[in-house]
């Protein structure tokens, strides 16, 4: 295997993780740096066809989407710890990079520790420490009182929460001679951290130490033909559903039952790599299992989703209202956020129904607000290169650990404004 530079590791559990490091490794590649993968899950083929070298690792997988029956993260056993560890050690023998970066890998802190390279971690801001989540709940201005119990007692629940989930990678961090992260955003972090966000739509107390807000990634397929949007009447409103990789399929079946046969609607509906398209759903309904997000956005009235960062972003980078259908916790965060700029409405997946969901469209639809806030956002997104900003601080990133080996995430930014020499 050849030598790698930059070493990208995504998780498993869902497309997305994968998506958005190979969009990091695009604007690598295109600025001359060497990239290479390990990863553990079924889209390998995806990064051979874009043609980079990469190793299989241990990791856990979606299997039969029972992983979702309970915290991801609950599924991080001392045994898979161990052998996530030891697969990842292998690959920086296997690959000798400079940089490290992780999308969701909460056991790359303590193996590159051991190994000594610098780590990178692309993830959300709302699973830093920063995350301000009372502010979806109370506004410091209107009610600082409320706002600073409501504060305190989520930060209470996180901190236990996280230090719960802990527990096992603290353990095994310090069996091999780590010092701990004591918490799991500390697992779910790196030395450096890329939050792929866009600046004020998440709400943050602070933007954390060693933390650059690049701007989303998204992700939207691999450049190959798609089958063209059906013909939509002059009175139709077209409704672009998609669960995702990590959405749930009962979303699937609530917007059949809502739509099937309304023949006011068209619904575009995509499955993702975990749920096949089904058949019979009626004339006025029309499902794939990928397609372009964006491009069916741009025809679209208003989107139903499960929430993911990318999808998130997705809508608002084409002025796109939604409703929001989350099935986990990160998902539950972004539906709230989309409900708090005023860009879309929740709702919950517990008891949901073809009559709320359908009610929910309806309502979006029917109020301006929400396209007009959601094109305000589609305004702020203009311009914006979260691969390319990411890997200008992954370059740097390499620049500083050469030079400063011990401290080399203080000289970051400075390196950042000097002119770029290869990984």
């Amino acid at each position: 295997m050849p030598d790698a530079h930059a070493l990208l590791i995504p998780s498993s559990i869902g497309f997305a993780h994968l998506g958005r490091l190979l969009l990091i490794a695009d604007a690598l590649r295109q600025s001359g740096h060497s990239v290479a993968f390990a990863y553990g899950g079924p889209h390998g083929d995806v990064i051979t066809a874009l043609g980079y070298p990469w190793l299989p690792i241990a990791d856990i997988t979606l299997g039969e989407r029972g992983v979702f029956e309970r915290a991801v993260l609950e599924h991080y056993t001392p045994d898979v710890i161990e052998r996530c560890m030891q697969s990842e050690l292998a690959a920086f023998e296997a690959f000798r990079p400079q940089v490290v970066v992780t999308d969701f890998r909460p056991t790359a802190p303590i193996s590159t520790a051991l190994a000594g390279v610098p780590h990178l971690a692309v993830l959300n801001a709302y699973a830093t420490e920063a995350f301000d989540a009372a502010r979806l709940l109370a506004e410091p201005a209107a009610s600082p009182l409320r706002y600073r119990l409501t504060q305190q007692a989520i930060h209470g629940f996180v901190r236990w929460q996280a230090r719960r989930f802990a527990s096992d990678l603290n353990r095994a961090a310090r069996r091999f001679g780590v010092s701990g992260r004591r918490t799991l955003y500390g697992y779910l972090g790196g030395e450096v951290n890329l939050l792929a966000d866009l600046p004020g739509f998440v709400p943050l107390t602070r933007l954390p130490r060693h933390s650059f807000l690049t701007g989303p990634l998204i992700w939207e397929g691999l450049e190959q033909p798609y089958p063209p949007l059906p013909p939509l009447r002059s009175s139709q409103r077209r409704v672009y559903v998609t669960i995702g990789n990590t959405g749930s399929p009962a979303l699937i079946d609530a917007v059949v039952e809502a739509f099937a046969g309304r023949g006011e609607y068209q619904v575009i509906i995509t499955t993702g790599a975990y749920v096949s398209p089904a058949g019979g759903l009626g004339e006025n309904i029309h499902a794939y299992r990928f397609l372009p997000g964006s491009a069916v956005m741009r025809q679209s009235d208003v989107a139903i989703h499960g929430g993911g960062n990318g999808t998130t972003y997705q809508c608002l980078a084409n002025g796109l209202p939604a409703v929001v259908v989350p099935s986990n916790n990160d998902q539950i965060i972004a539906a709230r956020l989309v409900c708090w700029h005023g860009v879309g409405v929740p709702l919950s997946l517990h008891g949901l129904t073809a009559g709320r969901l359908a009610r929910a469209v309806e309502h979006v639809l029917s109020r301006e607000t929400y396209r007009t806030r959601a094109g305000a956002w589609q305004q702020r997104m203009v311009g914006v290169d979260g691969a390319g900003a990411a890997a200008q601080v992954i370059s740097a990133a390499a620049r500083a650990a050469a030079i400063h080996p011990r401290g080399w995430q203080h000289s970051l930014r400075g390196l950042m404004e000097q002119p770029h020499a290869a990984v």
